[in-house]
């Protein structure tokens, strides 16, 4: 019987799970009409920037904060904000 590379199995499972772990939201500032909307859902990920528009400026999301960036995203009236 032949042994099986157990090792390299559980890293390249673990390897998928962090990758599926990263977030990276993006805010389409042509859609962009500063509403708020994201800010107010998660003012740790999103924040107006110099030009009156919303931006992020945490990036990748932290683990914490990916619940309520996915929501932001769902409420944006424009869909201006992906997250990947």
């Amino acid at each position: 019987m032949r042994r099986q590379d157990t090792k390299g199995d559980l890293l390249s499972v673990l390897v998928r799970a962090e990758r599926s772990l990263v977030m990276i939201a993006k805010v389409d500032k042509s859609k962009c009409i500063a509403c708020g909307v994201c800010e107010g859902a998660c003012p740790q990920v999103f924040r107006m920037g110099d030009d009156w528009l919303y931006e992020v400026y945490t990036n990748p999301i932290p683990p914490e904060y990916q619940d309520s960036a996915r929501k932001a995203a769902d409420a944006c009236p424009v869909d201006a904000i992906t997250i990947d």
